[in-house]
């Protein structure tokens, strides 16, 4: 009987020994399982970033996208990687008009965040690209930041659209504005009538030459910029925007870079407008979809868009 008790003592402990394993087993196929999706996306995602990061240029590119609108794509590679993205507007083009973002005025936020190609979208514009610097914003994160899309936001200039100003200068003269009447005159001299309005942190260019606020020792950060400027002659527009925050692509500009890249191009005044990841430059395509021809990138996230406060689109027949 002693022997028969012993050896069902040990077939109990063998049995719980098998079980206990078959629970741990069943537990790492359960993580296994769970974990699997995770790692995928991880897995794709930092590839996504290293290709996104890592990838080739494009070529330079010189045409045509409207009547009176011509796109120039500039890239480099020494002595940094850098694309630019130039749009020169002839103004007295025939059935030319601009369009400020509306607001509602008399309120405090009176502008709804959305994308540049959403603004392109929604009110159907040919071109388009962002506006001034806004607020409320902080970007803590993927999840921790504002505005989404939909959020009451303000800007930091004066602006108008087609005639309503919405937004006052918060300093007056700290902020310059481009107006754009309703016969496509441009200037950054406040007009009696202002139709369209649209602010920037700085004027970077005047008569032709950098500003103080172009001093490469002021500001030496290379990031993705946006500028809009206009020639001596007041005859044509020039939107620039040039991609940034990407290795081997396009590390960005400083704001030198962005002054000189416009003097040459025959800009003789031009503002800073809302930079980083609010670069962004839209145009509609012959389909009739609309295209981000600049390389966009929000939250360190290749391809993604900013919601913003207000942008400059463009019509033309």
């Amino acid at each position: 009987m002693q022997i028969n008790f012993n050896l069902f003592q040990k077939t109990s402990r063998n049995n719980q020994q098998d079980n206990s394993m078959n629970r741990k087993r069943s537990k790492i196929r359960l993580i296994s399982l769970l974990l699997t999706p995770f790692l995928l996306v991880a897995l794709g995602y930092g590839s996504y970033l290293f290709w996104y990061s890592h990838r080739a240029q494009p070529s330079g590119e010189s045409r045509e996208l409207f009547q009176g609108i011509h796109y120039i794509r500039e890239v480099t590679k020494i002595p940094v990687a850098l694309v630019t993205h130039l749009v020169e507007i002839k103004l007295n083009t025939p059935g030319l008009s601009f369009l400020v973002t509306p607001g509602e005025r008399g309120k405090k936020l009176p502008l709804k965040a959305r994308t540049t190609s959403a603004f392109a979208e929604e009110f159907k514009t040919q071109l388009a690209i962002n506006g001034d610097f806004f607020y409320p914003w902080h970007s803590n994160g993927v999840f921790n930041y504002y505005p989404h899309v939909g959020d009451p936001v303000t800007v930091e200039g004066y602006a108008a659209s087609r005639g309503v100003p919405y937004s006052e200068e918060k300093d007056k003269g700290k902020f310059p504005t481009l107006y754009l009447s309703e016969q496509n005159e441009v200037s950054f001299m406040r007009p009696a009538k202002v139709y369209n309005a649209i602010s920037g942190l700085w004027k970077i260019l005047e008569k032709g030459k950098p500003t103080p606020f172009a001093d490469p020792l002021r500001h030496p950060e290379k990031e993705p910029r946006s500028a809009v400027g206009i020639s001596q002659d007041r005859k044509t527009l020039y939107l620039l925007v040039i991609d940034g925050r990407q290795p081997h692509y396009s590390e960005g500009a400083t704001v030198q870079e962005v002054a000189q890249t416009l003097i040459r191009y025959g800009a003789s005044e031009a503002i800073l407008l809302d930079g980083g990841g609010s670069s962004c430059l839209v145009s509609q395509e012959k389909s009739g979809d609309y295209k981000t021809l600049n390389s966009v990138i929000d939250k360190r996230i290749p391809g993604r868009q900013r919601p913003i406060a207000n942008h400059l689109g463009v019509f033309v027949k």
